[in-house]
């Protein structure tokens, strides 16, 4: 596809033909002198002049370092037909091309894909020869050159042809397209014929997207990110004159008389860049002998050797050029000598403020006759552009398990978790670099059980290998992919989920798994957290003789009785413990509410959590009796049966509560000795305590409700 750029500011014709002469002089490509100086340079424009350059083996440029016209870092070795694969290149040539060694590590990661995505980090010194190049021909302009005091006579009149402005050059440096995306463009063609998939620039490009050669039923389906099917290749290149570029670029700036410049130089040299750690596994690449493998377990010792080879720029042929080969473009898990600093991000504070600046380098002139090593790719990394969600809820049905892994210090504290419960039989089915993210509509304690339709849940997968209709094919229960669907159908994993629910031995339980879209998962999750309502059922014990229609009263002066049936009727009369029996239910309840409460950040969860007040809203509070519930036996109350064996039926009542998501329930009874105000201790002026605690009711209405998974 064609890319265009922004249009500079219109220039003479004759002024673009006397900056191309002075760039052919500085050894600069034909690639880099038209991305440098026509901003309304397209794809086409650039594989045009590609294919009409002709340059000796040993020529590279001075600016790009071979990316935009050495054939093994842009091109492959003959041209393809729909007929040739992998086999038809050798060994030798899938290790000299970047381009056929992404191809075949592509092809042996094991990943699925109908489109794939390019990113690119050219070598940071790209970026201080581009500003030298624009330095030395502002040097050269016309208004420079009449303005400069020192500038002699004969220069002005050696200098006859010079047409151009400082302006111009500023213009043109303003639209200059970057080399990452020149070498995009450039290898586009020959990359996507190798991987027979199209190059997508832009996840926002709608018409990008529709690039994307996947079954009809996950287009038009709403419930599914179509960008899940795309993978994306990360490259990065040096070279070896990153070092001695940047110590020139020093001296360069400290040239300068602008105090920002100063003041960067300052910053530069105090902040100190993490680096990452290097994957190159110098034992393994290294032929030594035995010897010499113990003399390279001390780190210094090859930090040294490493720095003393690259900083020299000259390559022997002994043990140290097998680090990295300078006359290889495949270098990977090459790293920079430890003593080299430098920050992008800083670089980029930099540049706007050498725009106006003239300091005559005249560096890229001294470099012109040396030789120049072409770059080379330093590391791959191949990933989803995109994760995938899938959704669902769960019922947990443990009071010794956590939502997500309990681990203090080093120690664990319980062997497993609702996390590692849904996540780890998921993960290996999904590819063996795949990872996880668990996400939930809030959490519940380690001794509370999540029951009816249970918790809403997402996952995040990353690096998953299979795509989505590939995914769909073989999980779900409607995976005739042939037949057409409504767009808003929700994409089904009931046989993933009977799968899982399998392997929990009856913790956990999960419904209603399937795919979903980013922007539904992150959206509904978040409004579940902290705006819809949920709902509570516990055991509680009031000591000194339990609940009693007098402590009831005092409720009355915080709320409002809810069960009145008859307008005309004293609310007071209707205060009765234990709750008189409606109809045909076997125990009755007493309903009050709403109720306003503050809660300060609970002393348990303190050290995790910002101190805050926080004011939540109650609406509705109903008192049970523990003897009538549980002498119904009803199955929903079996597990609190047992706590009639530690404490005096008649100090116990279960309270079930519709409240406010982030209300802390537990503190909401007991008090949390005066941080929450009122509370249910307070208003009764007794000591009260909460002795288990139940989740029935989430009320978010997503994901959408499937029928129950198929069981095993």
């Amino acid at each position: 596809m064609l890319l265009s750029c922004a249009k500079p500011q219109t220039m003479p014709n004759e002024a673009i033909s006397c900056i191309h002469k002075y760039m052919l002089d500085f050894d600069i490509c034909k690639c880099c002198i038209i991305r440098l100086t026509n901003g309304r340079c397209q794809q086409i424009d650039l594989l045009n002049v590609f294919h009409s350059q002709a340059y000796p083996d040993e020529f590279i440029c001075k600016l790009c370092f071979g990316l935009l016209h050495n054939p093994y870092l842009c091109d492959i070795p003959r041209n393809l037909n729909e007929s040739q694969n992998e086999m038809e290149f050798t060994n030798e040539e899938f290790d000299k091309y970047v381009l056929l060694y992404l191809y075949k590590e592509l092809n042996g990661s094991r990943y699925q894909y109908t489109a794939y995505q390019l990113r690119v980090t050219e070598p940071i010194n790209i970026i201080l020869r581009e500003q030298f190049l624009w330095d030395e021909l502002i040097c050269m302009s016309i208004d420079h050159v009449n303005n400069t005091s020192n500038s002699s006579t004969i220069e002005k009149l050696n200098n006859p042809q010079i047409t151009f402005t400082k302006d111009d050059i500023n213009a043109l440096r303003s639209y200059a397209i970057p080399v990452k995306t020149a070498w995009k463009w450039i290898v586009d063609e020959k990359l996507s014929s190798l991987l027979k998939a199209p190059l997508i620039y832009s996840l926002r490009n709608d018409t990008e997207l529709k690039l994307i050669k996947t079954n009809e039923l996950i287009v038009n389906n709403s419930n599914y990110d179509q960008e899940s099917n795309i993978i994306c290749i990360t490259v990065e290149f040096a070279n070896f004159f990153i070092q001695s570029d940047y110590n020139e670029f020093l001296s360069y700036l400290e040239r300068s008389p602008l105090n920002a410049i100063r003041s960067w130089l300052v910053r530069s040299k105090s902040i100190k860049i993490p680096r990452k750690r290097s994957r190159f596994h110098y034992e393994k690449e290294l032929n030594m002998n035995p010897s010499e493998k113990e003399l390279f377990k001390d780190e210094k010792v090859i930090e040294e050797l490493t720095t003393k080879t690259l900083s020299s720029q000259t390559f022997n042929s002994n043990v140290n050029s097998s680090i990295c080969n300078p006359y290889s473009v495949i270098n990977i898990g090459y790293t920079l000598p430890k003593s080299f600093h430098f920050s992008r991000g800083l670089l980029t504070e930099l540049i706007p403020l050498l725009k106006d600046v003239c300091l005559q380098s005249n560096y890229l002139r001294k470099i012109s006759s040396s030789n120049c090593s072409p770059a080379f790719i330093t590391s791959l990394e191949i990933v989803r552009s995109v994760p995938l969600y899938l959704a669902g809820r769960y019922v947990k049905l443990s009071r010794r398990l956590s939502q997500s892994p309990w681990i203090i210090g080093s120690q664990r504290k319980l062997d497993s978790s609702v996390e590692e419960l849904i996540t780890q039989p998921i993960l290996p089915r999904f590819g063996a670099n795949a990872q996880s993210c668990f996400i939930t509509s809030g959490r519940e304690d380690v001794d509370v059980r999540c029951l009816g339709l249970g918790r809403p849940f997402a996952i995040e997968l990353s690096n998953y290998e299979l795509l989505p209709s590939q995914i769909i094919q073989r999980w779900s229960v409607n995976n005739n992919l042939d037949v057409e669907c409504n767009e808003d159908e929700p994409l089904d994993l009931l046989k993933l989920a009977s799968f899982i629910n399998s392997t929990t031995q009856g913790r956990v339980f999960i419904r209603d798994l399937q795919l979903v879209s980013s922007k539904s998962a992150t959206a509904a999750l978040k409004l579940g957290e902290m705006h819809k309502a949920k709902c509570y059922r516990a055991v509680c014990w009031c000591p000194q003789g339990g609940i009693n229609t007098e402590l009831l009263m005092k409720m009355l002066q915080y709320t409002t009785l809810l069960n009145r049936t008859n307008e005309n009727i004293d609310h007071v009369n209707t205060i009765h413990w234990p709750p008189n029996k409606i109809n045909s239910i076997k125990y009755g309840k007493i309903y009050f509410g709403p109720l306003d409460i503050h809660q300060l950040t609970p002393i348990r969860v303190l050290h995790r959590r910002p101190l805050l007040n926080r004011k939540r809203t109650i609406y509705h509070l109903c008192f049970m009796s523990y003897v009538e519930t549980i002498g119904a036996n009803i199955f929903e109350f079996d597990d609190f049966k047992s706590w009639s064996k530690l404490y005096p039926e008649d100090e116990l009542f279960i309270l079930e509560i519709r409240c406010e998501a982030g209300t802390y329930v537990k503190e909401l009874v007991h008090g949390d000795l005066g941080r929450c105000n009122p509370s249910l201790a307070s208003i009764f002026g007794r000591q009260l305590d909460i002795l288990a605690l139940d989740v029935i009711g989430v009320e978010l209405d997503w994901p959408t409700r499937l029928k129950d998974p198929i069981l095993n």
